[in-house]
């Protein structure tokens, strides 16, 4: 896991680069119609995605700013939080079939990013990693 993090932290615009497309991810996967993704049966599949998703969101943009400050902290939470919330208003829009705004899938995006920025701070800590 240290291998990992220091990867993100050391290769700044790599992880920028990666934060991006992964943002992009989540907007196309999120959007994709309803009817197109395959049925699993995992017990709530989707929370355990939309968790997933938004922690690595979180993760990677806090690489991408490096510095451990409790402000950027807050702010990305606040910005994972808003992103979810956006998600799910344009899923509860009506432009892809077979979306509905489900309020347990924005808990799920927030719970998510909340220990995606744990781990940050955690594996920062844990690391010793400095800019």
């Amino acid at each position: 896991m240290k291998a990992f993090f220091r990867f993100f932290y050391l290769y700044k615009k790599r992880t920028a680069w990666i934060a991006v497309l992964w943002t992009l991810l989540i907007l196309v996967a999120c959007l994709i119609p309803g009817n197109e993704i395959p049925d699993v049966n995992v017990p709530l599949a989707d929370k355990w995605v939309h968790f997933a998703i938004f922690g690595g969101f979180a993760f990677l943009w806090m690489c991408v700013y490096q510095r451990p400050a409790l402000g950027k902290g807050i702010f990305m939470a606040v910005l994972t939080t808003a992103l979810g919330y956006a998600v799910e208003l344009l899923q509860g829009s009506g432009i892809t079939r077979g979306r509905s705004y489900d309020p347990y899938d924005l808990l799920a995006d927030s719970i998510g990013g909340i220990l995606g920025l744990a781990a940050f701070f955690g594996l920062h800590r844990h690391t010793g990693a400095s800019t």
